[in-house]
C-alpha cells in the first residue's frame, strides 16, 4: 500500500540517487576538460528533450483531450526549453550568442528561467481542464509565450547589469541571486503543496507524478549552483516525472477512456444489433455453406412459423424453398458466392403450415478474418401484402384507365406542354381521328391565342405548388380551326415517375350557345311582361311581394318598388284576405295546380279595384320559390257585366210574362173550342174541336215550360213529353191498365223553334193511335223513345202494337189532316226525315237535327 511516507522516501531516493549520479560526472568530468564538456552538454540537453517533449505532448494530444492545464504546463515546458537552450548556448566554450558568452550570462539565463517557469507552476495550479477562456487557445498561449522569451531576451540585450546583479563573475548566485533562488525554491513547493491539495480533494493519480517532479526540481534548483550536473541530472528527472504525469493524463487516460468508451459502444451496438436481429420484423437467416441453418431470428419464426430449435440444423431448402425452385436457389447462391449482388429478389417461398407468400429477399456473403465466405446471410421479407395491394393498385389503375379512355368528358395529360395522353372524348373534342393523332402534339398549338398566357401561367402555378387549379372557362382551336368553348380544371399528376398535368375538359359551346339564347329568351319574355297589361306578380312563402312588373301602376297606382318586400294582404280587401289565404293558395299548393280568384286590392287613391289572378306555384329548384300570379284588372268588366246581368233580369221577366200570356192566350183559345164543342151535336165536328183543341194544348204547354225554366232558349223534353202524353190521355179517357204508356226519353234540350214543331208530332201520333189502334176493348202500349245519336243527330220513336196502319196507307198522299200535318212538320220544320214501319203495329221514327 503506497502511503505518504511511501512517496516521501521514493522522492528522497530519487533526489539522492541524482546527487550521487551527478557527483560522479563531477569526479570524472573534473579528470578531463573534454569529457567535462561532452557530460555537460549531455545533462544540459537531457533537460531541453525532455522540456520539449512535455511541450510536444501537451500540445499535439489537445485536439482530443482538451485539457487547458496540461497545455498550459506544455507552454511552461516549451519556455523552460527555450531558456535552458539559451542558457547551453551561452557557455564560454560556445560560439558567442547575443552578447560574450560568459559564466554570468550563462548563470542569469538559467536563474531567470527557474523564476518565471516557479510563477507559472503556481498559476498552472489554478487552470483547470476547463478554466482557460475560450480565447486563450493554442495559437494565443504559443504567442504569449513567444512573447514573453523575446521579452526576457529584450531585457537581457537591454538590461545586462540588472540581471547579471544576481550571479558573481563565476556564475554563482550572490546574496540578491540567493534571495531570488529562495523564492524560486518556496513558490514551486507551494505549487507543490497546492497540487497536493488537489489530489486529496480528486484522487486523480497523474497528481502524484506532479508532485514527484516538481519536488525534484525545486532540490534540482537548490543543488544547482553548487553541483551542477547533480543539478541537471534532478531537472531532467523532474521533468520526466512531469512528462510521465502529463503523458497519463493527456494522452494514456484519454485513450483508455476512449477504449473503454469504444468497448461500451461495441457491446451497445452488439446489443442493439442484437435487439434489431430479434425483433427485426423480417426473416434474418444464416446458414453455413452447407445451406444448414445457423442463426433464425423472431421475424423468420412469425413469417416461415418454425421454431428456431426445430429449423437450427436443418436444410434452408427443406424449410422454405418449394421442390420445384430448388434450382433457383442454388442458381442464387452461385451468384453471391460468385460475388454478385442479390438484392430484392422476389420470389416464392413455403411455410410451416404449406401455404406459399411472396417474399423479397436480399442474400450476401458471411466471411471470417481472413475474408474466406464462410456462410450465407438471407434477410426475407413477407411481401404477400405488397403483392396484393400492388395486385389491387394495378386492376385500380386498370379500372381509371378504362373509366378514363370511356369517360365523355375529355382527359388529357401534358408533361412539360407535350400530350402524352388523351382519351377518346379529347381527340373527338379536338376533332382528331383517334388519341394517337394527337400524342406528342404540343397542347398550347390547340390553346386559343387569347387564352394561352393564362394558360401558361395556370400550368406553371400547378407544377410550382402541385394544387390543383379550379375550374376555367377557356377557348380552344380544334384540327380544322374551329373555335370552341370549354370548361376546364387542371391537377398535378405523376406519369410514368415525371411530373405532369392532368386536364379535364369539358366542351360548352352548345351550353354557351343555349345560355345565350336562354338569355336573349330570358330578355324577350322580360320584355313581354313588363310590356304586358296584365300584373305579373311573385310572392314567397311568407306572401312578401319578391316582384312585380311595372303594368301595377296602370292596374292599382303603385310602381313595383313601392311594392316589392310587402306583404300582398297590406293590399287586399279585409273581407277578401280569407277567400286569397286560405281557399285560393292553399289550392296551388300541389305542383302543376293552376287556380283563379278574384279579389278586390287597393289601388293607391284609397278605392279598390277588382283583379281576377291565375295562380300556380313555381318549380322546385329555382333561385325563388313561391307563387307566381297573372292578374288583370277587370273591374270595368264586373261594371259591364252587372250592367248585362240587370239588363238580361229585365228581359227575363219580361219573356217570362209574353210567355205566360201566349199560354193564357192558349188556355182561352182551347177553353173557346171546348164550348164551341158542347154546341155541337155533329160527332166529326166534335173531334174537329177536340183535335185542334189538343194541337193548342201541345203549343200551350211549351210555352209554360219555357217560363217556368230558367232557360228561355231550350225545352227540356222529357219532362215536356211526359206532360203531352198523360195530357192526350187525359183528353181521351183512356184506361191505363187497357193501353199502356211507355216513356223512354234521354235529357234532350231543344230550341223552341225544333220544340213545337216536335211537339206536335207526338200530340198528332199518339192521337191517332188512341183513336185507331186499339178498337173496342182491345188492348195494348204506346211506347214513345227519344235519344240522341252520332253526328248531332235526334232520333223520334212513337210505335204501338195495335191494328196497324194498311199497306196502301201513303203519308205523302193520305187525306188526314193529323198524318199529313206530321210528315209536313218532320220534313219542312225539322228539315228530318219520318219512316213508317209496320210490323206488329205502326212505328214512326222521325230523325232531326238537334
Amino acid at each position: 500500500m503506497i502511503t505518504k511516507n511511501n512517496h516521501s522516501l521514493k522522492v528522497l531516493l530519487i533526489i539522492a540517487s541524482m546527487l550521487g549520479a551527478g557527483r560522479i560526472l563531477d569526479f570524472y568530468g573534473s579528470n578531463s576538460i573534454l569529457l567535462g564538456y561532452y557530460f555537460e552538454v549531455v545533462t544540459g540537453l537531457l533537460p531541453l528533450v525532455l522540456s520539449l517533449s512535455i511541450f510536444a505532448t501537451s500540445w499535439f494530444a489537445y485536439g482530443k483531450n482538451k485539457d487547458n492545464n496540461s497545455l498550459f504546463l506544455g507552454a511552461t515546458f516549451f519556455f523552460i526549453g527555450i531558456f535552458d537552450m539559451f542558457h547551453m548556448l551561452s557557455y564560454p566554450y560556445m560560439p558567442d550568442f547575443i552578447t560574450h558568452n560568459s559564466l554570468q550570462k550563462a548563470s542569469a539565463f538559467w536563474l531567470e528561467a527557474r523564476f518565471i517557469s516557479a510563477l507559472m507552476f503556481l498559476a498552472s495550479v489554478y487552470i483547470y481542464k476547463e478554466t482557460l477562456p475560450d480565447i486563450i487557445n493554442k495559437p494565443v498561449l504559443f504567442s504569449l509565450v513567444l512573447l514573453s522569451i523575446i521579452l526576457s531576451l529584450g531585457a537581457m540585450v537591454r538590461y545586462p547589469g540588472f540581471l547579471f546583479g544576481f550571479n558573481n563573475s563565476d556564475g554563482t548566485p550572490n546574496n540578491s541571486g540567493s534571495y531570488l533562488l529562495i523564492l524560486t525554491v518556496l513558490v514551486i513547493s507551494y505549487s507543490s503543496y497546492l497540487y497536493y491539495r488537489k489530489l486529496k480533494k480528486t484522487g486523480q493519480k497523474s497528481i502524484i507524478c506532479l508532485l514527484y517532479g516538481f519536488i525534484i526540481i525545486a532540490a534540482g534548483v537548490i543543488v544547482y549552483p553548487v553541483y551542477d550536473f547533480s543539478g541537471q541530472l534532478l531537472k531532467a528527472s523532474g521533468a520526466y516525472f512531469i512528462y510521465f504525469a502529463l503523458f497519463k493524463s493527456s494522452i494514456e487516460q484519454p485513450y483508455e477512456k476512449m477504449a473503454d468508451a469504444e468497448h461500451k459502444l461495441r457491446f451497445v451496438a452488439e446489443e442493439k444489433y442484437r435487439n434489431l436481429f430479434d425483433n427485426a420484423n423480417d426473416a434474418i437467416i444464416i446458414t453455413d455453406l452447407e445451406d444448414n441453418i445457423t442463426s433464425w431470428n423472431r421475424g423468420a419464426e412469425n413469417i416461415f412459423l418454425w421454431k428456431e430449435n426445430e429449423v437450427i440444423g436443418m436444410k434452408l431448402s427443406q424449410a422454405i424453398i418449394p421442390a420445384r425452385l430448388e434450382t433457383e436457389r442454388k442458381q442464387i447462391i452461385r451468384n453471391v458466392l460468385d460475388g454478385k449482388a442479390v438484392t430484392g429478389f422476389d420470389a416464392l417461398r413455403i411455410r410451416k403450415d404449406g401455404k406459399e407468400i411472396d417474399v423479397s429477399m436480399t442474400l450476401s456473403p458471411l466471411r471470417n478474418s481472413d475474408q474466406e465466405i464462410i456462410g450465407l446471410s438471407s434477410i426475407i421479407r413477407d411481401i404477400t401484402e405488397r403483392k396484393l395491394a400492388e395486385e389491387a393498385m394495378h386492376e385500380s389503375e386498370a379500372r381509371y384507365r378504362k373509366l378514363v379512355e370511356l369517360s365523355p368528358d375529355a382527359i388529357a395529360v401534358s408533361c412539360i406542354d407535350v400530350i402524352v395522353f388523351i382519351n377518346a372524348a379529347g381527340a373527338k373534342l379536338f376533332g382528331a381521328k383517334d388519341p394517337e393523332q394527337l400524342i406528342g402534339k404540343d397542347i398550347m398549338d390547340f390553346v386559343h391565342p387569347d387564352h394561352k398566357i393564362a394558360v401558361r401561367k395556370r400550368i406553371r402555378q400547378i407544377m410550382e405548388t402541385g394544387k390543383e387549379a379550379p375550374t376555367t372557362e377557356d377557348k380552344f382551336i380544334q384540327f380544322d380551326g374551329t373555335v370552341i368553348d370549354v370548361e376546364d380544371v387542371a391537377m398535378p399528376f405523376i406519369y410514368q415517375g415525371k411530373p405532369a398535368v392532368q386536364i379535364v375538359i369539358n366542351d360548352v359551346t352548345q351550353r354557351k350557345l343555349a345560355v345565350e339564347a336562354l338569355k336573349q329568351s330570358e330578355e324577350h319574355f322580360r320584355s313581354l311582361i313588363e310590356n304586358s297589361s296584365d300584373v305579373i306578380t311573385i310572392l314567397n312563402d311568407a306572401k312578401t311581394i319578391c316582384y312585380v312588373s311595372h303594368s301595377i301602376e296602370r292596374s292599382l297606382g303603385y310602381s313595383p318598388k313601392e311594392l316589392t318586400g310587402s306583404n300582398i294582404v297590406e293590399i287586399l280587401h279585409p273581407d277578401d284576405i280569407s277567400l286569397f289565404v286560405d281557399s285560393f293558395l292553399r289550392r296551388i299548393q300541389a305542383p302543376d295546380t293552376t287556380s283563379s280568384v278574384e279579389v278586390r286590392m287597393m289601388h293607391k287613391d284609397g278605392s279598390f279595384r277588382i283583379l281576377e289572378s291565375m295562380g300556380k306555384k313555381l318549380p322546385v329548384g329555382l333561385v325563388v320559390t313561391g307563387i307566381v300570379l297573372n292578374s288583370r284588372d277587370v273591374t270595368e268588366r264586373k261594371r259591364a257585366e252587372e250592367q248585362i246581368r240587370a239588363s238580361l233580369a229585365e228581359k227575363e221577366v219580361l219573356l217570362r210574362e209574353i210567355h205566360h200570356r201566349v199560354k193564357n192566350n192558349m188556355q182561352i183559345i182551347s177553353s173557346l173550342l171546348n164550348l164551341q164543342s158542347d154546341v155541337s151535336k155533329d160527332k166529326n165536328v166534335i173531334d174537329m174541336f177536340k183535335d185542334s183543341r189538343n194541337r193548342i194544348l201541345s203549343m200551350s204547354l211549351i210555352h209554360e215550360k219555357l217560363y217556368q225554366s230558367e232557360n228561355f232558349t231550350k225545352i227540356d223534353l222529357r219532362g215536356y213529353i211526359k206532360d203531352l202524353a198523360n195530357g192526350l190521355f187525359q183528353s181521351f179517357n183512356v184506361d191505363m191498365s187497357r193501353i199502356k204508356l211507355n216513356i223512354e226519353v234521354e235529357n234532350v234540350l231543344l230550341g223552341i223553334d225544333s220544340a213545337i214543331p216536335c211537339g206536335l208530332i207526338i200530340n198528332e201520333l199518339i192521337t191517332n193511335s188512341l183513336k185507331y189502334a186499339f178498337p173496342g176493348d182491345k188492348k195494348g202500349e204506346i211506347k214513345i223513345l227519344l235519344h240522341s245519336t252520332e253526328g248531332g243527330m235526334i232520333e223520334l220513336m212513337i210505335e204501338d202494337n195495335g191494328v196497324g196502319i194498311p199497306e196502301e196507307f201513303d203519308l205523302r198522299t193520305v187525306r188526314s189532316l193529323g198524318l199529313h200535318l206530321v210528315n209536313i212538320l218532320a220534313e219542312n220544320q225539322l228539315q228530318g226525315n219520318i219512316e213508317l214501319t209496320r210490323t206488329n203495329g205502326a212505328k214512326f221514327k222521325i230523325t232531326f237535327r238537334g
